[in-house]
């Protein structure tokens, strides 16, 4: 129960934090990065849009300006997704940006399957399916969702919907398999054993 570091990041409120896979403050191998981001509703807001890195020393390593909404680490710590861009970690380059077309929609959320081969990213009506190594889009699912969840095998991804319904999907598919009658409301966490 030890604070060890504190920053104010960010004046207008933290959208989204993550930490690298096994990260610890002892016996942690490799380098070892934590993540969070700000965000702003629309362009024209005056609010600071940014995304810092720092590693678990509180040492601020990396720093741009860009919209976050959602960040995820990818399970095997090569891979930083942060809102639609996917940036390759130690470096902080972009891998590659998200193919979308739908403009001011918010990411409501972004994981990785397991194996960390495939990006997954809920953008306004649709789920997009990215190929980590190559950027190439995989395919799409026409689901609103608001969380996103693979199960540990990569063949199933469990959503909770716009308006609160909980879904399990085939993920190599896209084949709808379970609906089942969620919270009223699509702003609930998820999580898969």
């Amino acid at each position: 129960g030890e604070q060890l570091w504190s920053l104010d990041a960010f004046p207008n409120g933290v959208s989204g934090a993550a930490i690298a896979p096994g990260c610890s403050t002892t016996g942690h191998s490799g380098p070892c990065y934590v993540a969070a981001g700000n965000r702003r509703w629309h362009p024209a807001d005056e609010a600071e849009t940014s995304l810092q890195i720092w590693d678990m020393d509180g040492n601020l390593l990396h720093s741009e300006e860009h919209i976050v909404y959602t960040l995820a680490f990818s399970p095997e710590g090569k891979f930083l997704a942060a809102f639609d861009q996917l940036y390759h970690t130690g470096t902080w380059n972009a891998a590659f940006a998200a193919q979308m077309q739908i403009k001011y929609y918010s990411s409501e959320a972004t994981t990785f399957s397991p194996d960390g081969s495939i990006w997954a990213l809920s953008i306004g009506e649709e789920i997009l399916f990215y190929n980590t190594a190559s950027g190439e889009l995989l395919r799409t699912l026409t689901a609103s969702a608001v969380s996103l969840a693979y199960s540990a095998a990569d063949d199933k991804l469990v959503i909770v919907t716009k308006s609160g319904d909980v879904q399990l999907w085939d993920a190599a598919s896209g084949e709808l398999l379970t609906s089942l009658d969620g919270f009223g409301s699509g702003q609930a966490g998820l999580a898969v054993s």
